[in-house]
C-alpha cells in the first residue's frame, strides 16, 4: 500500500501546520512563478481566500499526482476540457470568434437596422451602439464585446426580452441576436473561467508535491490518503491476493448514507465485491449462505460536494451493481424504501412538495423521485410558515452572506418569545401527550455564522434552557477566554487587561463598578494597585489569584488547569454557575488540547498558551446529550438526528454569495479536477446546467420554515 509502519493520522490541527509548513518552504524557494500565481491570488480573494483554496487543491491533489515534477499547461488543459480553442490568448481567441467568417455578423446588422427603424430614444441608442462595432476595425471588434452582451443580456446574465413593436417580425429578430451574442459570451466566459481555474490548479500543482513529501517526512496520512491507498492497494498486482484474503472474511456489505459516498470510495466497495459476481469464491456458499451488497440512499438528503460526492455517483454504483449481478445471473432488487417511521405526514408532505418543485434534475436523477408516506398516518403534527424579517444590511457588508443585524435580533427575539411562551404556558405537546420541555426543541441554521449568538442571548434572556451552538471555535466561549485570560496573567501579573477580564469574571465576581473604582486614577499596575488596597473585596481576589500564582512555576498545563477547575479555586463550579451548563464542554475540551500538547511538546504555560491561540480549535458538542436544553445546530450537523419541534431558524436568508456548488473538470489524461470559480456567469455548457442544478438544490427556492412535529 506503499504505507509507513506506524504512520499516524493526521488531525485537522496537524494537517493545518503541515499546509502552512509546506505554504512557507515553498515561498522561501524562491519560485517567481509561484510567487506571482500567490500575488494574483491574494489580490482576488485575501490571504484567508489563498489559505482557503490551498487547503481545497490538497484535499484533491489526486489530480496532480502522475505530473509532480513536469511541466503541465494548465490552461490549454482547462480550456480542452471546456471545449474551447486551447493556443492563442484571450484576445486572439476572441478575435479569431468575431471574424467575418466565423461570427454571424449580418444577424447583428438585421438587428441595428431594426433598432433604427423602430424610431425611440432606445432604439436609436442600441442602432449607435451597434454602428460602433460594426464600424471598429475586424481585429479589435472583441474590445466591444461587452456592448454586444449588454444589449442582449441584463447584468444578471438574463436574455433581455424584446422591446414591444408593432413589427411581427422583431420578436424572431431579438432572438436571433441574443443566440449570436451569447454564443460568443459564453466563450468569453469560458476563457475567464480558464485562466481562474489554472492559477488555482499551477498553484496546486506547485504544492502537491512538497506536501506529499512533507508528510511523508512527518510519517503521517490525511483522511483523504486512506481512501486513495486503499483503493489504489485494490487495482495493484497485490489486489488479487488482498481480496483472497478479504474473501475469507466478507460475507456482506453494507453501504449506508450512499448519496454521500465519493467515487472513490465506491471503487473500494466495488473492488471488494468483484468476488461476490465472479462465481464461486474460497468458500462453498451453499454451507455459507449467500454473500449480498446492499446501499442505501435519500437523494433528498444529498450534500452537494461533502468530501467530493456527488449523488450521481450513487446512481452510477446502482446501475454498477445491477449490471454486474445481471451478468452473473444473481438476483438484484430496487427496494423503494417511501415509507417514514420518524416525520410526520405534514413535515413530508411540505418537503415532497418543495422537491417537486425544484425537480428531480437538481438530485442528480433523471425521473421522478418518489414521494414519502408516514408510517405514523394522522399523528399529530403542523408546519407552520413564518413571515421574512427584513432589514437594511450595511453597505460594507453588501459582498458578505449578511444577513441585517436588526433583523437577526428581530428574529431571534421571535423565536425566543416563541419557544418561552411554550414552556410557561406549559403548551402540550400532542405526539407526546405531555407539556413541551426545552430539550424537545432543536433550532437549525445553514450556517454558525452571526445569527447563532443572537439566538443564544436572546434565549439566555427569555430565560430559556439553551445548550448553545452544535460547534464553535475553542476559543469563543467565555469560560475558555476567562481560563486563557488565567493563564496569560500566572505568566504576567502586570498584564493589566488580563487581571481586569478576571476581577469580573465568574471566577471573581467584581462588576464593572467596582473594577472602574479600582483601575481610575491608579499609581503603577492593576495588580500592584490590588495588592495595596484594604477592603475585603481585594483581600480576597488577591488571596484567590495568589493561589493560582504559587503554582503557575512549577506546574505542566493540565495540571495546573486542573487544579484551577476542581482544586481549591474551584473554577469549574464558578464558571457553571455563572455562564450555565452549556461551558461544560469547552472546558473539557480545554483540558483535552492541554493533554495533546504535553504529549507532543515539552510542557510549559507560556508554550501551551501560543499553542492555542495559534491555531483555534473546533469544538464539536455531543447533540444527543441528556440535559434538557434548547439545542442549535447547523442542518448539515444535524443528520440522524430528530426532535418533537424543529425551528429552520434562517431558511428565508439568501443563498450565500460566496456559497459555490462544487464542480470538477475532467482534463484530458489527468481525470476530474476541481473549479474554484468567481462567479455563475463564468460558467459554460455542462458546467452552467451542473452548477444551476446544483444552486437550485442548496437551496435558490426560498422558503422560512417553522414546524412542529
Amino acid at each position: 500500500a506503499g504505507i509507513a509502519p506506524g504512520y499516524e493520522t493526521l488531525d485537522d490541527r496537524s494537517a493545518l501546520r503541515i499546509h502552512s509548513e509546506t505554504l512557507a518552504q515553498r515561498i522561501g524557494s524562491g519560485d517567481a512563478a509561484l510567487l506571482a500565481d500567490l500575488a494574483v491570488l491574494s489580490v482576488q480573494g485575501g490571504e484567508a481566500r489563498v489559505q482557503e483554496v490551498i487547503a481545497k487543491l490538497l484535499a484533491e491533489r489526486g489530480v496532480f499526482e502522475g505530473v509532480y515534477n513536469k511541466a503541465v499547461d494548465w490552461r490549454g488543459l482547462v480550456r480542452r476540457g471546456l471545449g474551447i480553442p486551447g493556443a492563442g490568448s484571450r484576445d486572439e481567441v476572441l478575435a479569431a470568434a468575431l471574424a467575418d467568417d466565423a461570427f454571424d455578423w449580418e444577424t447583428v446588422r438585421e438587428y441595428a437596422a431594426a433598432m433604427r427603424a423602430w424610431g425611440k430614444p432606445t432604439g436609436d441608442d442600441a442602432a449607435d451602439v451597434l454602428a460602433r462595432v460594426l464600424g471598429a476595425d475586424p481585429e479589435v471588434r472583441h474590445d466591444f464585446l461587452d456592448d454586444l452582451i449588454g444589449l442582449a443580456f441584463t447584468g444578471a446574465g438574463e436574455t433581455r426580452k424584446p422591446p414591444k413593436k408593432n413589427d411581427p417580425n422583431f420578436a424572431d429578430i431579438h432572438e436571433r441576436f441574443c443566440i449570436v451574442v451569447g454564443a460568443v459570451r459564453d466563450l468569453a466566459a469560458g476563457l475567464d473561467l480558464a485562466e481562474t481555474a489554472a492559477l488555482h490548479l499551477r498553484v496546486g500543482h506547485a504544492l502537491a508535491a512538497a506536501y506529499e513529501t512533507r508528510k511523508e517526512a512527518a510519517g503521517a496520512l490525511d483522511y483523504a490518503d486512506l481512501i486513495v491507498k486503499a483503493a489504489r492497494l485494490l487495482s495493484t498486482l497485490a489486489a488479487p491476493f488482498v481480496l483472497y484474503k478479504l474473501d475469507q472474511r466478507i460475507d456482506h456489505i453494507l453501504v449506508d448514507e450512499g448519496q454521500d459516498t465519493n467515487a472513490a470510495q465506491w471503487a473500494i466497495v466495488e473492488a471488494i465485491a468483484d468476488e461476490f459476481f465472479s462465481g464461486e469464491g474460497t468458500r462453498d456458499e451453499a454451507e455459507t449462505g449467500a454473500r449480498t451488497q446492499f446501499a442505501v440512499g435519500d437523494y433528498k438528503q444529498a450534500i452537494f460536494g461533502f468530501q467530493g460526492t456527488d449523488p450521481r455517483a450513487f446512481e452510477a454504483a446502482r446501475a454498477s451493481a445491477e449490471r454486474r449481478a445481471r451478468s452473473a445471473d444473481k438476483p438484484f432488487e430496487t427496494i423503494d424504501l417511501a415509507l417514514s417511521f420518524r416525520s410526520a405526514p405534514a413535515v413530508l408532505d411540505i418537503v415532497d412538495t418543495v422537491v417537486e418543485g425544484v425537480g428531480a434534475a437538481a438530485f442528480g436523477i433523471e425521473g421522478e423521485i418518489s414521494r414519502h408516506a408516514a408510517h405514523r398516518a394522522g399523528a399529530a403534527g403542523e408546519v407552520v410558515l413564518w413571515p421574512p424579517v427584513t432589514g437594511a444590511i450595511d453597505e460594507e457588508d453588501e459582498a458578505e452572506d449578511a444577513i441585517p443585524e436588526n433583523a437577526e435580533r428581530t428574529l431571534a427575539a421571535n423565536i425566543a418569545r416563541q419557544v418561552s411562551g411554550w414552556l410557561e404556558r406549559g403548551e402540550l405537546l400532542a405526539s407526546k401527550g405531555r407539556p413541551i420541555a426545552a430539550g424537545d426543541i432543536l433550532l437549525l441554521v445553514r450556517s454558525r455564522g452571526s445569527l447563532v449568538p443572537a439566538l443564544v442571548s436572546a434565549l439566555m434572556a427569555a430565560r430559556v434552557p439553551v445548550a448553545g451552538a452544535d460547534r464553535l471555535r475553542l476559543t469563543q466561549p467565555l469560560a475558555v477566554q476567562d481560563l486563557l485570560a488565567l493563564l496569560r496573567f500566572a505568566l504576567q501579573p502586570g498584564d493589566d487587561l488580563s487581571l481586569a477580564a478576571l476581577l469580573v469574571s465568574p471566577f471573581l465576581g467584581w462588576t464593572q463598578d467596582d473594577l472602574y473604582a479600582l483601575a481610575f486614577k491608579r499609581r503603577g499596575t492593576l495588580w500592584r494597585t490590588l495588592r495595596d488596597r484594604t477592603d475585603d473585596k481585594a483581600r480576597a481576589a488577591e488571596a484567590w489569584l495568589g493561589k493560582v500564582l504559587a503554582r503557575a512555576d512549577y506546574m505542566a498545563p493540565y495540571e495546573f488547569l486542573e487544579y484551577v477547575l476542581s482544586g481549591e479555586p474551584q473554577g469549574r463550579l464558578r464558571l457553571i454557575a455563572r455562564l450555565g451548563e452549556e461551558a461544560r464542554d469547552p472546558i473539557e475540551e480545554l483540558l483535552n488540547q492541554a493533554l495533546a500538547y504535553e504529549g507532543a511538546n515539552t510542557p510549559s504555560l507560556q508554550g501551551f498558551l501560543s499553542w492555542i491561540e495559534a491555531d483555534d480549535v473546533e469544538v464539536k458538542r455531543d447533540a444527543e446529550a441528556a440535559y434538557d436544553a434548547v439545542r442549535i445546530m447547523t442542518v448539515h450537523g444535524s443528520k440522524g438526528l430528530q426532535a418533537p419541534i424543529v425551528i429552520l431558524a434562517d431558511a428565508a436568508s439568501a443563498v450565500p454569495k460566496g456559497a459555490k456548488p462544487p464542480l470538477s473538470l475532467d482534463l484530458p489524461g489527468l481525470g476530474p479536477a476541481p473549479l474554484f470559480f468567481g462567479s455563475a456567469k463564468a460558467l459554460v455548457g455542462p458546467a452552467r446546467a451542473a452548477h444551476e442544478a446544483a444552486t437550485r438544490a442548496e437551496g435558490e427556492e426560498h422558503m422560512r420554515l417553522l414546524y412542529v412535529a
